[in-house]
């Protein structure tokens, strides 16, 4: 799908406008291109859409057609979790478990690892398991953790990213 102008921009719904941005994000057709995939990732993630606002995200923390700028893709990440978007919720988990961009919550790390595990993600339960294992964020449960991390070994993921 292609837009002549603005006018049919503003027509378009999000998930459309993000499909034309994961295009050229993953260089679909006319080859890569960040700085239209961020401008059609904004409008997306403008109009309310999940993908869109994880996308943008993505964009900022990779200084992918914008000048990176973690603090931003932290943004965005939170509002595409909050919207149901699991990658986002993993991702933010992470940032929460660092303490690099945010300061380290174990917590609210927990909170976006359950969210995303409860959608089946595998990343997510992996280190959902990790935290119950520890007992950071949550009462420590070897059980819960042994459950995770067999749930995230069925679906291939046997360990997480550096801390």
């Amino acid at each position: 799908m292609s837009f002549k102008d603005s006018e049919d921009i503003a027509l378009a719904n999000p998930e459309e406008l993000f499909e034309i941005g994961l295009d050229s994000y993953y260089g679909r057709g006319e080859g890569i291109d960040y700085v239209k995939a961020a401008k059609y990732f904004r409008l997306s993630a403008d109009g309310g859409y999940p993908d869109g606002q994880y996308y943008l995200g993505k964009c900022y923390e990779e200084g992918h057609g914008f000048e990176r700028d973690p603090e931003l893709a932290v943004i965005y990440f939170r509002l595409a979790a909050d919207g149901g978007e699991s990658y986002a919720q993993v991702d933010l988990g992470v940032a929460y478990l660092r303490g690099e961009v945010v300061e380290r919550d174990y917590a609210k790390a927990a909170k976006y690892f359950q969210m995303a595990a409860a959608q089946g993600h595998p990343e997510g339960q992996y280190y959902l398991a990790t935290l119950y294992e520890n007992g950071e964020g949550v009462e420590k449960d070897l059980e819960k953790a042994k459950e995770y991390y067999r749930l995230a070994a069925q679906l291939g993921v046997t360990k997480g990213r550096p801390r």
